[in-house]
Protein backbone atom coordinates (compact mmCIF):
# COMPACT_ATOMS: atom_id res chain seq x y z
CA UNK A 1 0.00 0.00 0.00
CA UNK A 2 1.61 3.39 -1.19
CA UNK A 3 2.05 6.29 1.85
CA UNK A 4 -0.76 8.97 1.60
CA UNK A 5 0.03 12.50 0.90
CA UNK A 6 -0.49 14.96 3.93
CA UNK A 7 -3.21 15.95 1.91
CA UNK A 8 -5.26 12.78 1.31
CA UNK A 9 -4.38 12.17 5.02
CA UNK A 10 -5.57 15.68 5.88
CA UNK A 11 -9.12 14.77 3.44
CA UNK A 12 -9.46 11.42 5.50
CA UNK A 13 -9.27 12.67 8.94
CA UNK A 14 -11.75 15.54 7.89
CA UNK A 15 -14.42 13.06 6.67
CA UNK A 16 -13.86 11.03 10.12
CA UNK A 17 -13.95 13.87 12.15
CA UNK A 18 -16.75 15.84 10.76
CA UNK A 19 -18.81 12.72 11.26
CA UNK A 20 -18.10 12.90 14.95
CA UNK A 21 -18.21 16.10 15.82
CA UNK A 22 -21.55 17.22 14.10
CA UNK A 23 -22.77 14.10 15.92
CA UNK A 24 -21.73 15.85 19.04
CA UNK A 25 -23.61 18.26 18.34
CA UNK A 26 -20.55 20.30 17.15
CA UNK A 27 -18.55 21.65 14.11
CA UNK A 28 -15.39 20.81 12.28
CA UNK A 29 -13.28 23.97 12.26
CA UNK A 30 -9.86 22.91 11.15
CA UNK A 31 -7.46 19.90 10.84
CA UNK A 32 -3.70 20.34 10.90
CA UNK A 33 -1.08 17.61 10.66
CA UNK A 34 2.43 17.93 11.26
CA UNK A 35 5.25 15.57 11.08
CA UNK A 36 6.43 12.95 8.08
CA UNK A 37 7.26 9.57 7.67
CA UNK A 38 6.07 7.39 10.07
CA UNK A 39 4.93 10.01 13.50
CA UNK A 40 2.26 12.58 12.79
CA UNK A 41 0.47 15.22 15.15
CA UNK A 42 -2.50 16.10 14.39
CA UNK A 43 -4.24 18.79 16.08
CA UNK A 44 -8.41 19.18 15.42
CA UNK A 45 -10.15 22.46 16.00
CA UNK A 46 -13.57 22.36 17.13
CA UNK A 47 -16.57 24.99 17.67
CA UNK A 48 -19.95 25.02 18.98
CA UNK A 49 -21.83 26.04 15.49
CA UNK A 50 -24.26 29.27 15.74
CA UNK A 51 -27.81 30.09 13.90
CA UNK A 52 -27.32 31.79 10.75
CA UNK A 53 -30.32 33.93 11.48
CA UNK A 54 -29.27 33.98 15.26
CA UNK A 55 -29.75 37.77 16.79
CA UNK A 56 -26.55 38.62 19.32
CA UNK A 57 -27.89 37.45 23.05
CA UNK A 58 -30.68 35.43 21.49
CA UNK A 59 -30.80 31.82 22.92
CA UNK A 60 -31.01 29.13 20.40
CA UNK A 61 -33.97 27.11 20.27
CA UNK A 62 -32.83 23.95 21.68
CA UNK A 63 -31.97 25.53 24.95
CA UNK A 64 -34.87 27.44 25.57
CA UNK A 65 -37.30 25.02 27.02
CA UNK A 66 -41.10 26.42 28.52
CA UNK A 67 -40.73 24.59 31.70
CA UNK A 68 -37.06 25.26 32.40
CA UNK A 69 -36.89 28.99 34.43
CA UNK A 70 -34.20 31.64 32.18
CA UNK A 71 -31.99 31.34 35.53
CA UNK A 72 -31.92 27.38 34.59
CA UNK A 73 -30.23 28.25 30.58
CA UNK A 74 -26.53 27.26 30.53
CA UNK A 75 -24.82 30.01 30.17
CA UNK A 76 -22.19 29.01 27.40
CA UNK A 77 -25.08 28.15 25.26
CA UNK A 78 -26.02 32.27 24.64
CA UNK A 79 -24.91 33.40 21.96
CA UNK A 80 -23.13 37.05 22.46
CA UNK A 81 -22.14 38.85 19.00
CA UNK A 82 -22.72 35.40 17.02
CA UNK A 83 -20.21 33.62 19.84
CA UNK A 84 -21.34 31.29 22.41
CA UNK A 85 -19.50 33.30 25.53
CA UNK A 86 -17.49 29.97 26.73
CA UNK A 87 -17.61 27.91 23.46
CA UNK A 88 -16.23 24.40 23.47
CA UNK A 89 -16.15 23.14 26.76
CA UNK A 90 -13.44 20.69 28.34
CA UNK A 91 -15.88 17.90 28.02
CA UNK A 92 -16.68 18.58 24.51
CA UNK A 93 -12.74 17.95 23.57
CA UNK A 94 -12.44 14.74 25.25
CA UNK A 95 -15.44 13.31 23.78
CA UNK A 96 -14.98 13.96 19.98
CA UNK A 97 -11.15 13.14 21.02
CA UNK A 98 -12.18 9.56 22.79
CA UNK A 99 -14.43 9.30 19.13
CA UNK A 100 -12.55 10.34 16.57
CA UNK A 101 -9.42 8.27 18.12
CA UNK A 102 -11.57 5.16 18.17
CA UNK A 103 -13.19 6.17 14.33
CA UNK A 104 -9.02 6.34 13.45
CA UNK A 105 -8.14 3.29 14.83
CA UNK A 106 -10.60 1.39 12.94
CA UNK A 107 -10.05 3.26 9.60
CA UNK A 108 -6.67 3.91 9.86
CA UNK A 109 -5.88 6.97 8.13
CA UNK A 110 -2.43 7.82 9.21
CA UNK A 111 0.00 5.22 8.18
CA UNK A 112 2.44 4.75 11.45
CA UNK A 113 2.20 6.10 14.67
CA UNK A 114 0.26 9.75 15.75
CA UNK A 115 -0.60 11.78 18.68
CA UNK A 116 -4.21 13.50 18.69
CA UNK A 117 -5.60 16.92 20.71
CA UNK A 118 -8.75 18.07 20.25
CA UNK A 119 -9.26 21.85 21.04
CA UNK A 120 -10.91 24.72 20.22
CA UNK A 121 -9.46 27.41 18.14
CA UNK A 122 -9.04 29.84 20.88
CA UNK A 123 -9.92 33.20 22.23
CA UNK A 124 -7.88 34.77 19.09
CA UNK A 125 -8.95 32.34 16.26
CA UNK A 126 -8.27 32.90 12.37
CA UNK A 127 -10.93 34.32 10.66
CA UNK A 128 -10.47 31.98 7.65
CA UNK A 129 -14.12 31.52 5.77
CA UNK A 130 -16.64 34.43 4.84
CA UNK A 131 -18.79 33.28 7.09
CA UNK A 132 -16.37 33.87 10.02
CA UNK A 133 -16.94 37.65 9.20
CA UNK A 134 -19.83 38.00 9.79
CA UNK A 135 -20.30 35.66 12.48
CA UNK A 136 -18.12 37.92 14.81
CA UNK A 137 -18.91 41.44 13.63
CA UNK A 138 -18.61 43.88 16.95
CA UNK A 139 -15.51 41.87 17.52
CA UNK A 140 -11.74 42.82 17.36
CA UNK A 141 -9.93 41.43 14.48
CA UNK A 142 -6.16 41.75 13.56
CA UNK A 143 -5.88 41.97 9.61
CA UNK A 144 -3.45 41.23 7.26
CA UNK A 145 -4.31 42.24 3.45
CA UNK A 146 -2.31 40.53 0.67
CA UNK A 147 -1.77 44.27 -0.93
CA UNK A 148 -1.83 47.56 0.63
CA UNK A 149 -5.43 49.39 0.10
CA UNK A 150 -5.54 51.91 -2.45
CA UNK A 151 -4.17 54.78 -0.37
CA UNK A 152 -1.29 52.57 -0.80
CA UNK A 153 -0.11 52.61 2.89
CA UNK A 154 -2.65 50.23 4.76
CA UNK A 155 -2.00 46.45 4.86
CA UNK A 156 -1.88 45.58 8.00
CA UNK A 157 -4.59 47.33 10.81
CA UNK A 158 -6.54 46.05 13.88
CA UNK A 159 -10.03 46.96 14.24
CA UNK A 160 -13.24 45.88 15.24
CA UNK A 161 -15.70 44.25 12.33
CA UNK A 162 -18.73 46.44 11.72
CA UNK A 163 -20.39 44.64 8.60
CA UNK A 164 -20.24 42.51 5.60
CA UNK A 165 -21.68 42.88 2.06
CA UNK A 166 -22.57 39.83 1.13
CA UNK A 167 -23.39 41.48 -2.52
CA UNK A 168 -20.07 42.94 -3.18
CA UNK A 169 -17.88 39.98 -0.55
CA UNK A 170 -16.55 43.63 1.51
CA UNK A 171 -16.21 43.44 4.93
CA UNK A 172 -15.95 47.17 6.91
CA UNK A 173 -13.89 47.33 9.85
CA UNK A 174 -13.92 50.63 12.16
CA UNK A 175 -9.93 51.39 12.79
CA UNK A 176 -10.77 54.01 15.24
CA UNK A 177 -14.39 56.19 15.70
CA UNK A 178 -15.40 57.30 12.65
CA UNK A 179 -12.57 55.68 10.62
CA UNK A 180 -14.48 52.84 8.32
CA UNK A 181 -12.26 51.02 6.35
CA UNK A 182 -13.98 48.42 3.35
CA UNK A 183 -12.09 45.79 1.66
CA UNK A 184 -12.78 42.43 -0.51
CA UNK A 185 -13.07 39.37 1.35
CA UNK A 186 -10.43 38.37 -1.52
CA UNK A 187 -7.54 40.63 -0.61
CA UNK A 188 -7.32 39.32 3.16
CA UNK A 189 -3.76 37.69 3.31
CA UNK A 190 -4.44 36.46 7.29
CA UNK A 191 -6.41 37.63 10.03
CA UNK A 192 -7.34 36.74 13.76
CA UNK A 193 -10.25 38.11 16.70
CA UNK A 194 -8.12 40.13 18.81
CA UNK A 195 -8.88 39.90 22.57
CA UNK A 196 -8.65 42.56 24.56
CA UNK A 197 -7.04 42.07 27.57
Amino acid sequence: MPLKTKEEMIAAVERLATKVVEAAGLELFEVELKGTGRSHYLRVYIDKPILADAEPGELPPDVIQNDVPQNDVPQNDVPQNGVPQNGVTHEDCERVSRDLGELMDQEDPIPGTYSLEVSSPGVERPLKKWQDWNRFRGQSAKVVLREPLEDGKLKSFDGVILETSEADRTVTVELGKGHPVTFPFDLVSKAHLKFEW
